[in-house]
């Protein structure tokens, strides 16, 4: 983790989100008509500020990984804003650029992916696929400049240099995330979008690729948005986290401060769910939720969890509930936080 008092509400933000939204549109009967959307964003506020290490957790089908694509001009936002303070000093408002004006700011935000084993072209060699984007994005580099710096790329990341002419068939899951992550690193980014980095990975394994990229964060001075589901690595890795539900923003904070003092009704069910080492210990405090997430292209009105929430009022149903401040650089979207025990019992 980096320096926490280092990334303050003083650092300026990297990129800001405004109300962004990302619906996929749903069609169907004869005529194939827009029937309902897919909701997948649906209205976030987030700033991520320059050199810290911001986690985004929440359910599958929350829209952790959608948020990440928009970011990285992936996926067609509906409406709001991404404001990116680029390299040279602008700041540039991504949703309104096209694929070719994207382009030149894509060096600056990379991404790595889920799966090592998709991600990866399987009829390049690996000094291919990690030097595609210096071809990209530095065309001023020739061939033996491009060979040097995806050997360098390669050892940087834990790999020999002799491993280049290879492909990724003859590496295991562990070494093709470390080829993905080289590949990510080939363009000199300042943000980095990890998108579940891990889970398909082995235990033994993603321990190590944790390491390096905490390891090449603190080195490069790398701004990092990491994405999973898995809570208890993102406590590992995040100074900042954000909560997911259905879209929208549940709790943002201190990682260190929510993990201490969860404030959203669907954050402490979050936590309670972590595995402990000891078996032997008593699961007080357990909070089972009820019922399934809803689906996100039919949302109940007002609050989203309210459906599975614990201590749902029925004023929940009226209006989606703001952020509030909760505590010191923390903020949740529940009006009723300060009364939790009560409305329990």
């Amino acid at each position: 983790m980096t320096d926490t008092d280092a990334v303050t509400t003083t650092t300026p933000p990297i990129i800001e989100l405004k109300d962004l939204k990302v619906w996929f549109p749903v069609h169907g009967g004869i005529f194939a008509r827009h029937i309902a959307d897919v909701k997948a964003v649906d209205g976030i506020s987030l700033k991520v500020r320059e050199g810290e290490t911001l986690g985004v957790v929440g359910e599958s089908g929350c829209g952790k990984s959608t948020l990440g694509k928009a970011v990285m001009g992936l996926v067609p936002v509906t409406s709001g804003s991404i404001q990116f303070q680029s390299v040279s000093g602008e700041s540039v408002e991504l949703t309104q650029l096209s694929r070719r004006e994207y382009r030149p700011y894509r060096s600056e935000i990379q991404m790595i992916y889920q799966d090592p084993y998709s991600s990866l072209n399987p009829r390049l060699s690996v000094e291919e696929i990690v030097d595609e984007p210096l071809r990209v994005h530095h065309r001023s580099m020739n061939r033996e400049q491009r060979r040097i710096r995806v050997e360098e790329l390669l050892e940087r990341v834990g790999l020999r240099k002799e491993q280049a002419e290879r492909y990724p068939h003859e590496f295991s899951g562990g070494q093709r995330q470390r080829i993905g992550i080289a590949r990510a690193l080939a363009t000199r980014p300042r943000i980095i979008i990890a998108d579940e980095p891990v889970s398909a990975l082995d235990v033994s394994i993603q321990a190590q690729v944790i390491n390096l990229m905490q390891e090449l964060q603190q080195d490069l001075g790398l701004t990092l948005i990491f994405i999973a589901h898995d809570i208890s690595v993102v406590q590992h890795v995040s100074d900042r986290m954000v909560v997911m539900y259905l879209g929208n923003l549940v709790e943002v904070g201190q990682t260190e401060q929510i993990f201490r003092n969860p404030a959203h009704p669907y954050t402490r069910a979050l936590l309670s769910a972590i595995p402990r080492p000891d078996p032997e210990l008593k699961r007080e405090g357990r909070i089972v939720l009820e019922g399934d997430v809803p689906s996100p292209m039919n949302k109940p009105s007002g609050c989203g969890f309210r459906t599975r929430c614990p201590i749902a009022q029925p004023s929940c149903s009226e209006q989606v509930p703001s952020m509030i401040q909760v505590g010191k650089r923390q903020r949740a979207a529940c009006p009723y936080v300060d009364q939790y025990e009560e409305l329990l019992k």
